[in-house]
């Protein structure tokens, strides 16, 4: 971590300035970090096959087929399906055959 320090010579009359600019700075890093802790972390939450089915635009009986070919991120409890649409987004985004599809390379 870079630090910039700099030699600055204050006179006894600039001090109270000094002073209340860094109460104000400690003010908004206090604030910082009460934010920081009281922001509970994004809960994800499974979405159906349906919702599913809309986020990656496929339908319903295609994305039975790709979930038994094992070929989809899901999950399942007793009968019922679940997914994640960052999964399926990011499926999406790998590609199916698993190729390199980054734009940037």
């Amino acid at each position: 971590m870079e630090t910039r320090q700099t030699k600055t010579t204050l006179t006894f009359d600039q001090i109270p300035e000094a002073v209340a600019y860094l109460v104000d700075e400690v003010a908004k890093i206090k604030e910082l970090v009460r934010i920081q802790i009281h922001t509970e972390p994004e809960k994800r939450l499974p979405i159906s096959i349906q919702q599913a089915s809309k986020v990656i635009g496929k339908a319903i009986q295609t994305i039975y087929g790709l979930v038994s070919a094992k070929q989809v991120p899901f999950y399942k409890r007793g009968k019922q399906l679940y997914f994640y649409e960052d999964e399926l987004l990011e499926w999406i985004q790998n590609g199916k055959n698993g190729s390199n599809t980054n734009p940037e390379q």
